[in-house]
């Protein structure tokens, strides 16, 4: 059986990592007086917010070790979680859902 846990407490740091980058196109969108700046930062918001309620809620004060498993699903866990972030703004802006991921 794999032991998910230290895989979504990495996942969450990620989480918070785009949130994070998110917040330099609000930034550009706000130099440029756009009114898009607002949908990134409420996304942003919503990344930190789900990333920081994740890592506090799997923290560990131990090491993480990751096996082969672990490692590989971090992996395609990781591309999927940062895909679905990053298509929000996308969905904000009126695609659906499918065209924001593809």
């Amino acid at each position: 059986m794999i032991n998910i846990r230290p895989t979504f407490e990495i996942l969450s740091w990620i989480v918070i990592c785009v949130g994070a980058l998110l917040m330099i196109p609000a930034g550009v969108d706000l130099a440029y007086n756009n009114d898009d700046w607002k949908i990134f930062v409420s996304v942003s918001m919503l990344s930190l917010f789900a990333g920081v309620a994740g890592s506090l809620a799997l923290r560990n004060p131990d090491k993480i070790e990751l096996n082969f498993r672990q490692a590989f699903f971090l992996i395609v866990s990781g591309w999927v979680v940062v895909t679905f972030f990053g298509s929000i703004p996308f969905v904000e802006y009126g695609l659906s859902f499918t065209d924001a991921v593809f």
